[in-house]
């Protein structure tokens, strides 16, 4: 099994990295639990620090600062893990975050037998993002600085985003638009890994509040979120939408859906919110050998 993740994870960017696919598609993935259950529907919808990495636009929005923390396992020694930090300030919105996609004690082979020994893949993203609200629109942009290690080659690069945002009928209605992962590798042996540049448009609404009476009443909004996202490559264009049920501002249901090719068609999950502390958890089955996935993730206003 672990044969089949190397192959899926590296075997492109090492020889053809011009076709879509790549190492660098961890990139692509949604960087917390609330994202990815929502079929990375995530334009317009997404809260907390990892707005950093989604729309940077979205964070002239927040209103205090935040930590979030997250961890996907795939198979055993294979992680994408994501740390992100937001500050809001009288000179707008500053964040800074890192994910990381790793494989470790992959076996080395050179010809049928015993291992020679045994190596690990890893793949860094440094982020840095600014926001700056004006009324009901927010605009942000960020900046990556990247890196890839196979084997004992190394290469890295940089990408940059921007995005927009804006907030309607007293923020019951969210519209987001951004451009993703824009800039250059280098090499790695003879090619350079492509990156993952995309265009997402969006806008998330609560579109249904109302209470359930009991021995006091709780509150219900069911929220919805659509996004169309365009790769800025040979790729297909596809569509995301999500549905999202929150009781009492405690307890969120979240599930989203996917078209067109994806190896990731829908995923579910859920949150608990306690205070400023928010812990989520996604499952997400992968249609390409890496069967489901789980996802755990804190967001900490500070």
């Amino acid at each position: 099994m672990r044969s089949i993740l190397f192959l899926l994870i590296l075997g492109l960017p090492l020889s053809v990295a011009s076709q879509s696919d790549g190492g660098l598609r961890f990139l692509s993935i949604g960087t917390d639990p609330v994202q990815l259950a929502s079929a990375e529907t995530m334009a317009a919808s997404t809260t907390g620090a990892k707005t950093l990495f989604a729309n940077p636009a979205l964070m002239g929005f927040e209103s205090g600062s935040s930590l979030g923390l997250s961890n996907t396992f795939w198979l055993d020694g294979a992680y994408n893990r994501t740390a992100a930090w937001v500050q809001p300030s009288r000179f707008g919105t500053f964040g800074f975050g890192v994910l990381s996609s790793s494989v470790s004690n992959i076996e080395a082979r050179q010809t049928p037998g015993p291992p020679d020994g045994t190596f690990n893949v890893t793949y860094l993203s440094f982020t840095g993002g600014y926001a700056r609200q004006f009324g009901a629109v927010s605009v942000g942009v960020n900046a990556s600085w990247l890196s890839e290690q196979i084997f004992d080659r190394s290469a890295t690069g940089y990408s940059v985003g921007g995005g927009i945002a804006a907030k309607l009928l007293d923020d019951r209605i969210r519209l987001g638009s951004t451009v993703q992962h824009i800039g250059k590798m280098d090499p790695l042996i003879t090619e350079s890994s492509p990156l993952p540049s995309i265009w997402r448009t969006g806008v998330r609404a609560d579109i249904i509040q109302f209470s359930v009476n009991g021995s006091s009443e709780i509150p219900i909004i069911i929220s919805t979120a659509a996004d169309v996202h365009v790769p800025l490559d040979d790729d297909a264009a596809y569509v995301s939408a999500a549905m999202n049920v929150t009781v009492s501002d405690v307890l969120t249901f979240y599930g989203g859906i996917r078209s067109g090719d994806t190896r990731r068609p829908f995923g579910t999950g859920m949150s608990i919110q306690w205070q400023k502390f928010r812990f989520a958890y996604a499952l997400v089955p992968f249609d390409a050998g890496f069967g489901m996935t789980h996802t755990l993730g804190i967001n900490i206003g500070i």
